[in-house]
């Protein structure tokens, strides 16, 4: 037998990883193989927390070679061998969970805890209570919650009604139903922790399908003393056969289709009917039945005693309330208006009269003789001494005319009042003019006011004049015109020309005077006015004289054509320069040059 050799060497990495290999040799081959190896165990779950029941998704992360054993412990009993379980959890609480990982070749193996990992909240449990479930339409229903909170607090309702209307989030609604129909009702709830529950009561409310209307008349309707018997007449309708219940609203009561009422005593009742059908549908209908007790017809009026123009308001007071009135002013004017107003246009006394019935029947009325006293009012008048100034200060007074006036209120339009019957007032304001206002009252209290525009007038008057033409040669004649302002008549005018030499010519006290210029020279023309209040006012202007030029120029020399020639002017007094060089051309200026183009004498 040939032998062979066998070597195992056995290699150690200083024991900090815990890995021991082993070298085999065998025909010629080396064969590495681990003993031993670190794992960790680790997980994620999702979600960590959340309302029962729970479903969560454990996901393995854990690390080392070899790892094909899993032993859960995720509480509440669950203990899965899955790499990644999926696990619920139907009851609330904190729950730990703990991982084991194994390698089983090996035996390697590693467990990791996490304390109170997950958290499973109770939820709510929703509840509620409604009254008048059964009834006809309109069926009013009212809602109560009865819910109860789980790990938080409720916060929120939802109450769907079955009857395709839009969610309620009160939590004690009042719902009407509107149609025959029977009606589902689901109640969710929500708490602080976003965990829902929901209650559905299938056919909870049912509204029952009828026809039922209630009604009544009453003959007559109006009793006009007592005792009254009054006739009742059923107007109810319905598909189903009805029963009656009936109150006179004076303790009588009757189950009678169509009763009669004898009230004893005067007065105002409400009669009610209940008309109840056979399906368990019930309306009641109301109305009023009063009864008279002699005359109560009484009205007021908002005063007795006006000043002419005032509206007064009368008011009908009647008990009973009527149907229908009739007022007569006592003017020839009317209304059927129960609170109307009334404004008389003449002072006088007037009686009243109201007219009143209930339905047509039972007509009554009051008369009030020379109820209304309307007194005339004031007319106001009022003058004053003077009216207009040409200066400040400047004193006005003023005289009340009104007749019957016991007192007055000034307003000067200066910023001053009064209140005597007469008074003066001194206007420091220049120029302008002013408002007067005054509002009197007589004995009966009427009142009146007038207000006069711009009545009083401060304004001086103001000299101007235009003078045509306002310069040219000697001589020169110039016509004055008078453009001055005055609120009152100019009474004088007085001119002076500026012209001393032409003696007495220089002056004139006419409105719109001329004058002739005979010298050169500039002149200043005054002009002095006076109106018919003795206020003056002065202006001035000027006029300037010139005399008439003497033309004369001459040429440098005679020249060939296309050469320039100077023309150079000598005339006397001139100021403005127009040629004719006689060649057809023009020029402008004291000093020009010309430049002919052909030969010749021009």
């Amino acid at each position: 037998m040939v032998g062979f050799v066998k070597k195992i060497v056995v290699l150690s990495d200083m024991m900090k990883r815990f890995l021991l290999f082993l070298l085999i040799f065998a025909g010629g081959e080396f064969i590495i193989t681990p003993l031993n190896a670190q794992i960790t165990a680790n997980f994620t779950a999702s979600p960590t927390s959340g309302c029962a029941p729970l479903i969560v998704q454990f996901t393995d992360q854990s690390t080392g070679p070899g790892i094909n054993s899993w032993q859960w412990n995720c509480g509440g009993g669950n203990t899965p061998t899955k790499q990644s379980p999926l696990v619920a959890y139907l009851v609330p609480g904190v729950y730990n969970v703990t991982l084991t990982v194994k390698n089983t070749g090996t035996g390697v193996s590693n467990t990791v805890t996490k304390t109170a990992f997950i958290t499973v909240f109770s939820t709510p449990v929703a509840k509620f209570t409604a009254t008048d479930t059964t009834g006809c339409a309109p069926l009013a229903v009212s809602f109560t919650d009865l819910s109860t909170p789980g790990s938080g607090k409720i916060t929120k309702w939802s109450w769907s009604f079955g009857d395709g209307s839009p969610n309620s989030n009160a939590q004690n609604p009042t719902h009407t139903y509107s149609a025959s129909k029977t009606y589902s009702v689901t109640l969710t709830v929500t708490d602080t922790n976003g965990c829902t529950n929901s209650i559905n009561l299938p056919g909870l409310v049912q509204v029952l399908n009828s026809t039922l209307n209630a009604g009544f008349t009453a003959s007559p309707n109006v009793g006009c003393s007592a005792p009254a018997t009054i006739n009742f007449t059923n107007t109810s309708t319905s598909g189903g056969t009805l029963t009656y219940s009936w109150n006179f609203g004076d303790t009588h009561t009757s189950t009678s289709t169509s009763p009669s009422n004898t009230y004893s005593a005067p007065g105002t009742y409400t009669v009610s009917l209940t008309a109840n059908s056979s399906n368990g549908c019930s309306k009641t209908a109301t109305s009023t039945i009063s009864v008279l007790g002699g005359s109560n017809v009484a009205f007021t009026a908002s005063t007795t005693s006006a000043c002419l123009g005032t509206n007064i308001s009368f008011g009908d007071s009647t008990k009973p309330a009527p149907t229908s009135v009739k007022w007569n002013f006592g003017d020839g004017n009317s209304s059927i208006l129960s609170n109307p107003a009334h404004t008389y246009s003449a002072p006088g006394t007037y009686s009243v009269r109201l007219v009143v019935s209930f339905a047509g029947l039972c007509p009554d009325s009051l008369t009030k003789t020379a109820f209304i006293t309307v007194n005339p009012g004031p007319v106001v008048s009022f003058s004053a001494d003077t009216l207009n100034a040409c200066a400040t200060p400047f004193k006005v007074h003023f005289t009340d005319h009104t007749i019957g006036a016991t007192t007055w209120n000034w307003s000067f339009g200066n910023g001053s009042n009064s209140t005597l019957a007469s008074d003066s007032t001194i206007y420091n304001t220049s120029p302008g003019t002013f408002n007067v206002k005054l509002v009197v009252t007589t004995a009966n209290g009427c009142k009146d006011s007038l207000t006069k525009f711009n009545y009083i007038s401060v304004k001086p008057p103001v000299a101007g004049f235009t003078s045509t033409p306002d310069s040219g040669c000697a001589p020169l004649l110039v016509n004055f015109k008078d453009t001055s302002f005055s609120r009152e008549p100019i009474k004088t005018w007085a001119w002076t020309f500026g012209d001393p030499s032409s003696g007495a010519s220089n002056a004139s006290v006419l409105e719109n005077p001329t004058h002739t210029f005979n010298a050169i020279g500039t002149y200043t023309v005054n002009l002095s006015l006076i109106n018919s209040y003795g206020c003056a006012s002065s202006t001035q202007g000027t006029v300037i004289i010139t005399n008439k030029p003497v033309i004369g120029f001459f040429v440098s020399k005679d020249s060939c054509a296309l050469t320039p020639i100077v023309f150079t002017d000598t005339s006397v007094v001139s100021t403005f320069w127009k040629w004719d060089f006689g060649d057809g051309k023009k020029g402008m200026g004291k000093l020009s040059q010309h430049l002919y183009d052909t030969t010749g004498f021009f």
